[in-house]
């Protein structure tokens, strides 16, 4: 069962797509690796079972942007063009940018993504960090396939929220951070189908207690199935408040979302005054935020540790927030 005080916090934390906080487990096996040798085959192991894959297809990185950008390199004057969403974060937009010409997806008004066009490879987000919006990977990649395009995966927001299994997906690569899901930083995965990205970083302490952080979200994944009604709470109380909400209903606990008229820095700044950790800006999508036609947003993301009593506790100080800021 997860209890509030397996985490070190000292405020309602919102902003777990941004990062999660870490259970005390996880930050005492950090600390322990002073005094033993990690086992890092077994840690393999564990994380190649997580995704559904064989281990010899894991690799370890510095994180999800240090895996695309090691992939970009090893595709560097192979490859001429790239086809991948607008909605995809910077990492997985500037290292494709440096290599190729590329072709974006737009998005409608739910989030969902159009039709991808022909390309030598096609990437894109498991998960929006922005809308959190479920792109449906699995339509994606067989689609490409026919088009023998090389298939990447973000999958930095996916794991926290969802079973994933990338040999079902069907890709090529899938990549994914530690410090997402209830982890330490410094840490990447990278699924690695064929075998061609040479793994050449090992940060011990991290992979150490990325073992106990997939040990506790296994042992609690019943939460994160929980997090789909605490998602649709949320959802409803700020429609109540007459908040734009970006995106549809196919999504994770991950809400962007505006007030008209009050600037998302203030609503954050705000929200902090009354304890509330939320994000605010362009989310390192940029180019999704002009296709939106909106400067920046603010953000709230839910995690295992999140409640009914902080959604309930949000939404009242942001109810405080749009009377303040209309007066």
């Amino acid at each position: 069962m997860i209890l509030k005080e397996d985490f070190y916090s000292g405020c309602t934390f919102l902003d777990n797509a941004a990062t999660t906080l870490k259970p005390k487990v996880v930050v005492s096996e950090y600390i322990d690796y002073f005094y033993k040798k990690p086992d890092v085959e077994k840690v393999r192991d564990r994380v190649a079972k997580f995704i559904g894959t064989d281990s010899s297809k894991i690799k370890f990185t510095r994180g999800t942007t240090n895996s695309l950008n090691k992939i970009a390199s090893f595709y560097r004057g192979k490859i001429s063009s790239v086809s991948l969403p607008i909605s995809s974060h910077h990492s997985n937009l500037l290292p494709w940018q440096r290599i190729a010409n590329l072709n974006f997806v737009d998005v409608d008004n739910k989030g969902e993504l159009g039709e991808f066009s022909q390309a030598d490879l096609v990437t894109v987000d498991h998960v929006s960090n922005v809308l959190g919006t479920i792109n449906p990977v699995k339509e994606i990649a067989k689609k490409a396939k026919l088009q023998k395009s090389i298939v990447v995966v973000d999958g930095a927001q996916a794991p926290s929220h969802l079973k994933v299994n990338v040999e079902e997906l069907g890709c090529d690569f899938y990549t994914f951070s530690s410090h997402k899901m209830y982890g330490p930083t410094g840490l990447g995965i990278l699924y690695d189908k064929n075998n061609v990205i040479e793994e050449d970083y090992y940060n011990y302490k991290a992979i150490a207690s990325f073992y106990k952080a997939l040990e506790y979200l296994e042992n609690n994944f019943d939460k994160v199935k929980n997090e789909k009604i605490l998602a649709s709470y949320l959802s409803q109380g700020l429609k109540g408040l007459g908040v734009k909400v970006f995106g549809g209903d196919n999504r994770v606990g991950i809400f962007s979302f505006a007030i008209e008229g009050v600037h998302p820095h203030d609503i954050a700044t705000f929200l902090n005054s009354h304890g509330i950790a939320v994000r605010a800006g362009h989310h390192c999508a940029q180019p999704l935020m002009k296709f939106l036609g909106v400067n920046a947003t603010s953000r709230a993301s839910l995690g295992i540790y999140n409640d009914k009593e902080d959604v309930d506790k949000f939404l009242d100080s942001l109810e405080q927030c749009i009377s303040f800021f209309s007066t």
